[in-house]
């Protein structure tokens, strides 16, 4: 009902997803390793007579609307390479992007502002040391660029809006 947030599972009515993906992997020279994936999704409910209400209370048809956190387009672009750097050992470095167009639109001009989730994209980096033996040491990056982005957003249902945002820069080393 409106002004009031109840959450309930329930069936919305008929729809359909359609995608494609595509992935490669080119190994142009020894050592160098790139791949990359690219998907397309498109959903949508064709079939409802249950409505929805916007953060503004207004009644929204589920007939004719995408599936949230359901991107139009998303991927992974990678290249790494290995080089050997004495008797039994090697060195990788490599670097990754991964991305994804908006999860979530919203339907109005507020639920834009409260519910949106815009697309993103976040950048990872490794450089490893390894033996023969199967011993390696490796330093690495995860959110490279310190990206800040959006993975939810909504309400509590009393009325406070939230925002998730995806973890920060982190660099570690493992063994």
């Amino acid at each position: 009902t409106p002004g009031q947030f109840a959450f309930r599972l329930t069936n919305i009515g008929s729809g359909y997803n359609f995608g494609a993906e595509l992935d490669v992997v080119l190994r142009p020279v020894a050592g160098l390793r790139l791949s990359g994936s690219l998907g397309y999704l498109k959903t949508r409910i064709t079939e409802s007579n249950n409505v929805f209400f916007s953060f503004d209370n207004q009644p929204i048809p589920w007939k004719g609307q995408s599936l949230e956190f359901a991107p139009s387009w998303s991927g992974n672009f990678a290249v790494s390479y290995t080089a050997p750097v004495g008797s039994g050992m090697s060195v990788t470095a490599g670097a990754d992007y991964n991305f994804r167009t908006a999860n979530r639109t919203g339907q109005t001009a507020v639920d834009k502002a409260l519910r949106g989730i815009p697309g993103y994209g976040v950048a990872n980096g490794r450089i490893m040391l390894e033996t023969d033996t199967g011993i390696n040491l490796s330093v690495w990056s995860k959110n490279l660029f310190n990206k800040a982005y959006i993975t939810d957003a909504g309400n509590d249902g009393v009325g406070s809006f939230y925002r998730t945002y995806g973890e920060p820069r982190a660099v570690g080393v493992s063994a």
